[in-house]
């Protein structure tokens, strides 16, 4: 129930307030991540890095899957949700951005929609090379993620002190 209950509060679609603390259930986080959520990585944005957690959970579950050797299937399914996903926190993001005026909104805008390419390219790879792409996957998520939440959305931070 936990579990639904944070996801349902990820999908909601109003407007992500930058100064609302979110209330969402903590995290599990095992000893064996593959890519570690710490606290660096936050952007000052409660609602935000629970979205960026929630992103690192789907990369994990991922790396899981390929390193228990689960088959390609298995991780489509997984680059499928992290698809899925990916859409809704990068509209529900850039919806905040536009509203409060962010400054840097169409690089975001554009390394989103970059990114949501990447993952069809990839769902397309791994039809045609399932062993490679699985890697490369992997290596594109973990890289990609850190970069662009320490680079690009920790700007985001300036929206913390603006009235809503």
């Amino acid at each position: 129930m936990p579990e639904i209950l944070r996801i349902r509060e990820l999908y909601r679609d109003d407007i992500i307030n930058p100064n609302q603390i979110a209330s969402l259930p903590e995290i599990k986080t095992g000893k064996s991540d593959w890519v570690a959520w710490d606290a660096s990585l936050s952007v000052g944005i409660p609602t935000i890095d629970e979205h960026h957690r929630y992103l690192f959970d789907l990369i994990n579950d991922l790396h899981r899957v390929v390193a228990k050797k689960l088959g390609s299937r298995e991780v489509g399914r997984v680059l499928n949700a992290l698809g899925q996903y990916t859409h809704v926190h990068f509209r529900a993001e850039e919806k905040m951005m536009v509203h409060y005026g962010f400054t840097a909104l169409d690089r975001q805008c554009h390394q989103h929609h970059r990114f949501e390419q990447k993952l069809m390219e990839f769902n397309a790879e791994l039809r045609v090379n399932p062993l490679t792409a699985q890697f490369d996957i992997l290596t594109y998520l973990r890289d990609w993620l850190v970069k662009h939440i320490r680079h690009e959305d920790a700007q985001l931070h300036q929206l913390v002190s603006q009235p809503a």
